[in-house]
């Protein structure tokens, strides 16, 4: 399959950025950019018992002041666009891009932000991005309330051991 984005593309393309966006916004699974900063779709059963973990581990401790400053402002108001995030933090244009990627890549492994659908601010659609606890607060506090053992029991049920996503959590998200 070609993955161009054009008139000329594979419609399956377009099909699958729709699903995505369906699914992102459906609150039946999870979507964030959190394996390699690749598209990933949670259950809600395995990011709860994933956010009852991470919380161990203080997720904000050693945040960029650029990653802080994007998620103060997707606590006061999400989801948001790429662009209106941009904007709301001052990292726009081309000289603050690296210094914007790193920071939501940051983000998005510490499970504090998730994509929820898109929006149409451009040439292409973006993905609108929000605060977990704010877009999912039942499953944090579902994950406040859950115990450790069960959490751990469902992180090893859904990621075994020495699965390629298993060692990218216990990388990322415990070590943090």
């Amino acid at each position: 399959m070609v993955w161009d984005w054009n008139e000329d593309a594979d419609g399956r393309v377009s099909s699958m950025w729709g699903l995505m966006k369906r699914l992102s916004e459906c609150r039946e699974v999870v979507y964030s950019k959190w394996y390699q900063g690749r598209a990933t779709f949670f259950s809600r059963e395995l990011f709860a018992a994933m956010l009852s973990l991470r919380r161990r581990s203080n997720p904000r401790r050693s945040l960029s002041p650029t990653a802080k400053a994007l998620l103060e402002v997707l606590e006061n108001n999400s989801p948001l666009s790429t662009r209106t995030l941009k904007e709301l933090t001052g990292l726009q244009g081309r000289l603050h891009e690296a210094e914007y990627s790193r920071a939501m890549k940051d983000l998005f492994t510490r499970l504090l932000i998730v994509g929820f659908g898109e929006v149409d601010d451009g040439a292409f659609p973006s993905l609108a991005v929000g605060a977990t606890e704010l877009l999912f607060d039942d499953l944090c506090r579902e994950a406040e309330d859950m115990p450790i053992r069960r959490a751990q029991s469902k992180i090893d049920r859904f990621m075994p051991q020495m699965s390629h996503f298993r060692r990218y959590f216990d990388k990322s998200v415990l070590t943090i």
